[in-house]
């Protein structure tokens, strides 16, 4: 059953597409307390997305997520009040830790 599960999972990540909220989520986990710059955090994305699609990931180079799009669901997370943000130094609210860490590891296949 483990087998099962584990050829699954990595089937997955040739079908799956790659969305912007796990990958911010993961990028700001990487970075523990220390904020990030949005710039920071689209670049750290970028180098992330590359890292999958090297991997096998649903994604070609050109449906990358775009600067607009990231910053988008930077909004999104700071409207569900995931993240804080304080003169463009982004830094996961505490309390939506757990919550940060399942949308990051909904990428990790």
């Amino acid at each position: 059953m483990l087998e099962l599960a584990a050829t699954l999972m990595q089937s997955l990540r040739y079908v799956m597409p790659i969305i912007p909220v796990p990958v911010i989520a993961a990028v700001l986990l990487r970075a523990g307390d220390k904020p990030m710059t949005s710039l920071e955090i689209v670049g750290e994305c970028d180098t992330l997305i590359e890292q999958m699609m090297a991997k096998g990931a649903a994604m070609k180079a050109e449906e990358m997520p775009r600067p607009c799009t990231l910053s988008n669901s930077l909004d999104l997370l700071i409207s569900r009040n995931f993240l804080f943000e304080s003169n463009d130094h982004y830094r996961i609210n505490p309390e939506y830790r757990l919550l940060v860490q399942y949308y990051a590891n909904s990428i990790e296949h």
